[in-house]
């Protein structure tokens, strides 16, 4: 009776024309996909756009369950349920408050054994970045003097602000703000990819073909 339900609720958002309906997008960061649905939402001013935040587990979870029509997620995953689209590649970095020892690196650069100094903000379970940021720190065998969990990558960005620790964070989430400073990793860092996903027996339905279309239209 759900799946009944859900799909009678899609056919009516996705029936007519492109005049009217709504779009329910999954987003583990807004970066990556805001110029898309600000072009969407040019291109086609009455559909009305929700979107809902979390990690990538999260995201691709709510895809399957069919509570959102397209994801993105930093998570690939090779499925043939799903057609997937890479958005975007960015570097991992460490952010530090400004009066951190770390913030007067000369060579803007770290080595990921600084991290063993450090108290380390972490996401919780299931985000890519967390699970990135702990293969690195593996394979270099460190551990962080500590860590704290937090649940958004906007609370870590405040935490840091208030001097309450360090992240890793992709460089394009890293808002430009006096009391933070970017370093790069020493010897390159791993690079975290945005992938868009929907469903491939859905990637026809209008209004999930026409995100698809802004998403591979060239940008101006």
């Amino acid at each position: 009776l759900v799946r009944q339900e859900t799909e009678i609720d899609f056919f009516l958002r996705n029936s007519g024309d492109m005049g009217s309906g709504h779009l329910r997008i999954g987003a583990t960061a807004p970066y990556y996909i805001l110029d898309i649905v600000d072009r969407f939402c040019q291109s086609h001013p009455g559909i009305d756009v929700s979107i809902e935040a979390g990690n990538s587990v999260q995201m691709l979870d709510a895809l399957q369950e069919y509570r959102v029509d397209v994801a993105s997620s930093s998570q690939r995953v090779d499925d043939a349920r799903f057609l997937r689209i890479e958005l975007a590649r960015d570097p991992l970095v460490l952010v530090v408050h400004r009066s951190h020892p770390l913030a007067g690196q000369t060579s803007g650069a770290v080595p990921v054994t600084a991290l063993s100094q450090c108290r380390l903000l972490v996401r919780e379970v299931g985000s890519t970045t967390r699970a990135m940021t702990e293969t690195m720190m593996a394979q270099a065998g460190v551990t962080a003097a500590s860590t704290v969990e937090i649940g958004s990558r906007e609370s870590i960005r405040e935490a840091i602000m208030r001097n309450l620790g360090v992240s890793v964070i992709a460089r394009q989430e890293v808002p430009n703000h006096a009391d933070l400073r970017v370093l790069a990793f020493e010897g390159g860092a791993p690079e975290l990819s945005e992938y868009l996903y929907c469903l491939q027996d859905r990637r026809e339905a209008r209004l999930i073909a026409a995100f698809l279309a802004e998403v591979r239209s060239p940008r101006p």
